[in-house]
C-alpha cells in the first residue's frame, strides 16, 4: 500500500482502490454523480424540443450550445477553490440546479434560458472535475483512477441510459395532470433531490483522512481445492466462497489491496465484471504473504477472467499451504 507523510513526518497509509470500493464514501459519491448525470441526460434529451417550443431561431439555439461549452472553464476554477469543502459544495451545486431549473425552465426570455444552460453545464462540469480530484487526490497509484473512475464511467453508460427512459416512461404512463413542461421539470428535479439525499451521509473528508482500520476477518480453514472449485460453479454459493476467501486472506495478511468480505459479495452480485480483479488481488496478496518472489503467470489471469472456479481452487490451495 502506498504511504504519505503527515506534518509530523509519520507515514500514513493512503486509500487504495480496495479501500475506496469498501467505503460508502465512494458509493455515495458515485450515486450522487449518476443522479446528477441522469438529470443532465434527461435535460439534453428534451432540450431541443424545449427550445423549439420557445420559438428561438436556429442561430440562437446554436449560440446557446456553443457558449455553454465554455462553462466548463468556470467549473475548473470552481473545483480549484472549493475542493477542500467538497461535500457542502456538491450539495450547494445541486441546490443551485434545483433553483435555476425551477425558475428558468418556464421563462420565454432568451437571455434567461441561455443563463440557465450556462449554469447547468458549468455545474455538471464542476461536479465531474471534482469527482476525479476526490478519487485520485491523496493516492500513489493509478489503480484508484482506473478501477474507481472506470466503474463510474461504465455505470454512467448503463444506469443513466436506462434510467432516463424509466423516468420518461413513468411520466407518460401515469397521468399526473401535469403539463409537458411540468413533467420535464419533475424529471429534472427528482434525480437532483435523490443526489442530495445520497451524498448527505458521506464523510466530508472523503479520502483525505486516515484509512479506517479493518477489524472483521475470518479464521482460515483447510478445505479441498477441488471441492472449492466445483462449489464455485453453484450460483450464489460462489459469492459465499468469495466472502470467506476475502475474510481469510485479510486474517493472514491485513492487506488493503483486497476489498472487505461484504464488499466482495455486494460487488460480485451487482458489479460482476470486477470479480476477475478481486481474484487477481487475492492471488497477489497470498504470494506476498508467503514472501515469495513468484509473479502471477499468464494462466492465473486466464483462470481469473475465464475459469474463475479454477481460480477459486488454486487460491484455496495457496491458503491451505499458508495455514499448514
Amino acid at each position: 500500500m502506498n504511504d504519505q507523510k503527515n506534518f509530523s513526518g509519520i507515514l500514513k497509509p493512503s486509500w487504495t482502490w480496495a479501500d475506496q470500493l469498501s467505503s460508502y464514501r465512494f458509493w455515495g459519491l458515485v450515486l450522487f454523480y449518476l443522479f446528477i448525470e441522469l438529470s443532465f441526460s434527461q435535460k439534453n434529451l428534451s432540450f431541443y424540443s424545449l427550445l423549439d417550443h420557445k420559438d428561438f431561431s436556429e442561430s440562437q439555439i446554436t449560440f446557446i450550445f456553443s457558449s455553454s461549452a465554455l462553462a466548463i472553464f468556470g467549473g475548473i476554477y470552481l473545483a480549484w477553490f472549493t475542493h477542500t469543502k467538497a461535500k457542502i459544495s456538491l450539495i450547494i451545486a445541486a441546490g443551485i440546479l434545483i433553483v435555476t431549473q425551477s425558475l428558468f425552465i418556464y421563462s420565454e426570455s432568451y437571455l434567461l434560458v441561455m443563463l440557465n444552460e450556462l449554469i447547468y453545464q458549468g455545474i455538471v462540469g464542476y461536479i465531474y472535475i471534482l469527482l476525479i480530484s476526490l478519487i485520485v487526490g491523496r493516492k500513489g497509484t493509478t489503480q484508484n483512477f482506473i478501477i474507481c473512475f472506470g466503474i463510474i464511467v461504465l455505470l454512467n453508460r448503463f444506469a443513466v441510459l436506462q434510467g432516463r427512459y424509466v423516468f420518461y416512461d413513468i411520466i407518460l404512463k401515469f397521468d399526473f395532470g401535469f403539463s409537458n413542461l411540468s413533467s420535464l421539470l419533475i424529471q429534472l428535479l427528482i434525480p437532483i433531490l435523490l443526489a442530495i439525499i445520497v451524498i448527505t451521509p458521506v464523510n466530508p473528508l472523503f479520502f483525505r483522512d486516515d484509512v479506517p482500520e479493518r477489524k472483521k476477518t475470518i479464521q482460515p480453514e483447510i478445505k479441498s481445492p477441488v471441492l472449492t472449485g466445483l462449489l464455485g460453479l453453484v450460483p450464489f454459493y460462489n459469492l459465499y466462497i468469495l466472502f470467506r476467501m476475502h475474510g481469510q486472506v485479510a486474517h493472514l495478511s491485513r492487506s488493503h489491496q483486497i476489498v472487505t468480505p461484504v464488499t466482495s459479495v455486494l460487488l460480485g452480485l451487482f458489479v460482476p465484471f470486477l470479480l476477475p480483479l478481486f481474484l487477481i488481488s487475492l492471488w497477489s496478496v497470498l504470494y506476498k504473504t508467503r514472501e515469495t518472489e513468484k509473479s502471477s503467470a499468464w494462466y492465473e489471469y486466464f483462470y481469473c477472467f475465464i475459469l474463475y472456479p479454477v481460480a477459486f481452487g488454486y487460491i484455496q490451495k495457496e491458503l491451505n499451504e499458508l495455514i499448514a
